[in-house]
């Protein structure tokens, strides 16, 4: 799909600002603070969004508080749907703690239908992600939308421009660091990755 001839909702995907934890750490639901000193970088990445796009973001801190970082007032629009996945007993916990755990559950072998104790998995998590999509684009056809989340929403986003939103596994192959772009066109005909995990 070529850019000139695409319509349809133009989404300018920012994972949030980082979390202070150690490396490792799973950090889901549970709703942290973000470090936003970085204010280099947040005016850069300002810049690349479009002046007139609608704010959207997760309701979490970490997201919320971003968003206002970088456009100097509140989300236009909150939604629930764009949450980080639900790590349930294991939020907060690092990789290292639940790895037996994990090997009981056999998550290693298939991470993203396997769901952590008491929480969702990836798979459920693309799900709901597709809902917060559907209706965006509802909402804002042909329009452009910088929507402030986190890791694993962008990358169930990736995976349903991919088409492998049943079996989402090959978007844990992309980089999803703080403070980056990830671009999806949206349209009737289908989708459009622009970028992923660009630096500002």
């Amino acid at each position: 799909m070529s850019s000139a001839t695409f319509t349809g909702t133009r989404f300018w995907w920012i994972r949030h600002a980082p979390v202070p934890v150690p490396r490792g750490t799973l950090v889901g639901r549970a709703d942290r603070p973000c470090d936003l000193t970085d204010t280099v970088r947040l005016a850069a990445l300002r810049q690349r969004i479009p002046e007139r796009a609608v704010l959207v973001s997760s309701p979490l801190l970490r997201a919320r508080s971003t968003a206002e970082a970088l456009w100097g007032r509140v989300p236009d629009r909150l939604i629930d749907d764009l949450m980080e996945q639900d790590f349930g007993a294991w939020d907060g916990k690092r990789w290292d703690e639940i790895t037996e755990q994990a090997d009981t559950l056999g998550f290693w072998r298939d991470a993203a239908a396997t769901a952590p104790p008491g929480g969702e998995s990836f798979v459920a998590q693309c799900q709901r992600v597709e809902r917060a999509i559907a209706l965006l684009c509802q909402a804002y056809p042909d329009t452009d939308l910088a929507v402030v989340a986190h890791a694993g929403t962008i990358r169930a986003a990736l995976a349903l421009a991919l088409g492998v939103g049943a079996a989402p596994g090959p978007a844990f192959s992309f980089g999803m660091d703080n403070l980056t772009l990830t671009r999806i066109d949206v349209g009737p005909g289908g989708s459009r990755i622009v970028c992923t995990n660009s630096l500002p």
